[in-house]
């Protein structure tokens, strides 16, 4: 049975049907699932973490590789699907839960081991939030893999010239790259849009000599408005004269007349390095 038939049974049986308004789109292309389970490359007895379970596809793919899968789903209209898989496979570990709503340490510390990894096929309008909020757990992840929009892909991957506060929290922590390109045939019912999967690998914690806090706090008020120059961005976050916050551009080695998408990840930093 292919996946697209298999879906079309479990909508079925189930008496589902995606809710476009919490952005599903169920993966229903055989060959991409199997992209995704090889980019993210489990090995026996590893642990993988799924956010957004969904049907249970990737789910599935993953247990085959024998390993002990951590799953969130917070649509309780799949509890019935999930729960069931989850009694016939002992190494699921099922939250019907949010994501984000739940504290890591009730999930990070079923992980034996220092390593783990992330797989997902999330709705694209959390796909920020989920992004930010892995960067910063207590034990990062070795390796993320997203399958998500293709556009907001490729602008976490552009770096020098083009960077946004999501590219940034992914810059600051490892290295992404887009895998495959995912046609919109791929989904039922299909997005609008294309797809990506993007992998983050060599993930690291912060190896900056300055706060992570503060950097942030410069990055945040660097992007409050992508419509003017950082200088008076900053001008107006950190309460300056115009000519003090081009004086603290200059000090760090920024031209005073760039905008936020410009600066790389070091730049960041020595930003707030000269504003200590």
């Amino acid at each position: 049975m292919s996946l697209r038939e298999e879906t079309a049974y479990l909508l079925k049986h189930y008496s589902l049907k995606a809710d476009t308004s919490r952005g599903q789109h169920w993966l229903v292309d055989d060959e991409v699932l199997a992209d995704i389970v090889s980019v993210c490359d489990p090995t026996r007895d590893s642990w993988v973490v799924e956010i957004g379970c969904g049907l249970g596809t990737l789910t599935k793919a993953m247990l085959e590789k024998n390993v002990q899968l951590i799953g969130f789903e917070n649509d309780e209209r799949l509890a019935p699907l999930l729960k069931k898989l989850a009694e016939v496979q002992t190494d699921f570990h099922l939250y019907m839960k949010d994501f984000l709503k739940v504290a890591p340490a009730e999930w990070l510390s079923q992980i034996d081991g220092p390593k783990y990894r992330v797989a997902a096929n999330i709705p694209y309008y959390i796909t920020g939030s989920i992004i930010e909020h892995l960067m910063t757990l207590p034990r990062l992840p070795e390796r993320i893999v997203l399958l998500m929009q293709r556009e907001v892909a490729e602008n976490i991957v552009a770096e020098k010239g083009n960077y946004s506060k999501q590219s940034l929290a992914v810059h600051f922590h490892g290295r992404p790259m887009i895998s495959f390109i995912v046609p919109a045939t791929a989904f039922w019912p299909a997005p609008e849009v294309q797809s990506a999967i993007l992998v983050i690998d060599q993930i690291h914690p912060w190896e900056y000599d300055v706060p992570e806090s503060e950097v942030w706090r410069l990055v945040t008020i660097g992007f409050s408005s992508r419509r003017k120059k950082l200088s008076n961005n900053l001008a107006a976050g950190l309460h300056l004269e115009k000519t003090a916050a081009d004086q603290l551009l200059v000090k760090a080695g920024i031209d005073p007349e760039v905008r936020a998408e410009r600066l790389t990840p070091d730049q960041w930093t020595q930003l707030a390095r000269s504003w200590k």
